[in-house]
Formats: structure tokens, sequence, C-alpha cells
């Protein structure tokens, strides 16, 4: 079987080992790291494209546990590595040192191009190349020879300002046991990133927020199962109580605008959400408000179960279960 690394938001591993176990049969994992996923697969590239909730995918050419310099894996990889997969069109070379990329000699790159332009039929684009074949080096100590499969789908320019990434939302969506036919609410839905990806897991999905201009964009162009209303996330009137199974939000953090009552906004939300989640329910709760959400759900009904801390656009954040 041919082997790939993946790229996930970092936290979620347990999260996307789940995942891609359920989605591909014959899926192996070799190792999974923070942010990192190294796997075999057998079957085509279109079981590979659906799941969605992986950032970039790549075909690995060459592994090793602990890689020397990149002059020296490019000499390696000379000998002994298997063929790229895409092998017409245009290609560059990129070099990745713990998460970012680096620089190398230009008699390297000149021979790590060589290398691929020799044995196949592509051809060198440094610009806008159809393909990318990668020499990388993990924090953990793994280095790779790899080629970029397909770029990400949703980049950070497609999106507004605050939207979560599509594969974020969903993980976030998958950090708690959802029953197909739950209802589940998101309060401050924002663009309608969240309710998109509970709208594929759940039957019902209530998106709400305070601001008429995003309640009138989510209108319309979320799923039919999602219910849209404007209303303050800290009195959700058109809910009874006991009505959802559970809440995945991202309220605000106080990045983008001032808000000086934050405490007071998240206080007076589990409370509410306290009301209308069934006393078995769930609150998944994405901030970067780490320690002021800690006390106050200490001073509530509410007890974490779980955190994940992760980066949200590069910007430290955690996940909180409550339950």
């Amino acid at each position: 079987m041919a082997e790939f690394i993946a790229t996930f938001p970092a936290g979620f591993a347990d999260v996307v080992q789940e995942e891609m176990e359920k989605a591909l049969s014959d899926c192996r994992i070799l190792h999974i790291y923070e942010t990192l996923v190294h796997f075999r697969h057998g079957g085509g590239m279109e079981a590979l494209r659906r799941l969605t909730f992986l950032n970039n995918i790549f075909f690995v050419m060459k592994a090793w546990q602990q890689p020397g310099s990149f002059a020296s894996m490019v000499k390696e990889a000379s000998n002994g590595a298997v063929l790229p997969l895409i092998r017409k069109g245009t290609f560059r070379v990129r070099f990745s040192e713990a998460g970012r990329f680096a620089s190398v000699d230009a008699e390297v790159m000149k021979k790590a191009e060589q290398q691929i332009s020799s044995k196949t039929q592509l051809t060198v684009d440094r610009l806008t190349p159809r393909s990318e074949v990668w020499y990388i080096r993990r924090q953990e100590g793994g280095g790779y020879y790899a080629q970029r499969l397909w770029r990400r789908r949703v980049t950070e320019k497609d999106l507004k300002q605050g939207e979560l990434r599509p594969e974020f939302a969903f993980l976030l969506c998958r950090t708690i046991p959802l029953a197909e036919q739950a209802a589940v609410g998101d309060p401050f839905a924002g663009s309608g990133a969240i309710p998109r990806q509970l709208s594929r897991l759940v039957q019902t999905v209530y998106a709400s927020d305070l601001d008429p201009e995003k309640v009138s964009d989510m209108t319309g162009s979320l799923p039919t199962n999602v219910h849209v209303h404007a209303a303050d996330a800290t009195h959700l009137t058109y809910l009874e109580d006991d009505t959802l199974d559970a809440i995945i939000t991202d309220p605000p953090w106080g990045i983008y605008r001032e808000d000086p009552d934050l405490d007071e906004l998240y206080t007076a939300f589990l409370k509410e959400a306290r009301r209308v989640i069934r006393p078995e329910g769930r609150l998944v709760l994405l901030t970067a408000r780490k320690q002021e959400v800690e006390e106050i759900a200490a001073a509530s009904e509410w007890q974490i179960v779980q955190r994940i801390d992760t980066l949200v656009n590069g910007k430290k954040a955690a996940v909180f279960v409550l339950k």
C-alpha cells in the first residue's frame, strides 16, 4: 500500500485517527503527531479527497526516522525513493523545517530539481507549479520526501474575519459523540461555519447570532435542516427548556474588537446554555479566554470534562467540553 502524510489542526489527533479509521477501511496509521498523520492506504485518490477534515495531503516517496541535513536527504532520495504520483506538468521543490519554510543552498535546490525532472516529465516552475515536492523535517524527529497532491480547498483569503476553517469546524463538531437524530445549537453562529458542518452530522441544527447582517447571510445559504434565528446568546427565547442535546460554539474572544464585558457575557451564556441543554447534554466551547472560562465554569453548574489546546489562525486557543 502507498504511504501518505497529511496535516490537521493542532490538538485533534485522537479525533483525526478515529475519523480516518471510519472513512478508510484499509487505513493503517503508522505515526500520528500533534499536527501530522503518516498512514498507508491502498484505495484511490477520491477516498482521500473525501477526508475534508485534513489540510494538505502528500504522497510519501521516502521517510526517515532520524533525517540528516537537507543536503543529505536530497542525496539519499536519489537512491531507492519511489517516483511521484504526478509525473507530468510543472513542479517546484519546497523545504520545511519544524513547520516553517526553510532555505537551502542553490546547489542543493538544483540537485533536488534535477532529481525530479530527470526521472519524470515534470518541468521546473518556481512560481505557479501544478505540483510541489517537499523535503520535510519534523520537530518530533521524523523526515519525509513527499509530493503534495492538492492544495487546501479553502485558504485564509476565502474566509471572513473570525470565520473558522471548514476542517477545523468539522473536527470541533466531532469532539463529542452526536446521534444522527440529535438537536444541536450554535448561538454565536457568525458566518455559519459550525452549523454548516453540523448539518452533515445531525438531524436538527439551530443557528443564531445577534448581528442582523450575519443572520441575513446565513438565511438561505445553509442547508434546510439548519434553523436560523436572530437572537442574543444569553436569551435564546426561540428555544424551550431542555431542547438541545448539545451546543457547539465559538463565542467572541475580544481579539477583533474590544469587549470589556466578556466575563459577564460568558457567565450569562453558560447560565442560558444550562437552561436549553438537556441534563445529560454537552457544551463545546472554543475560545482564547482559557483562564476566564475555567474560572467562570468553576463558579457555575457546569463541569469541564475535557480541554484541547489548539491554534486558530496562529492564535493560541482551547476547546472546552463541559457537562
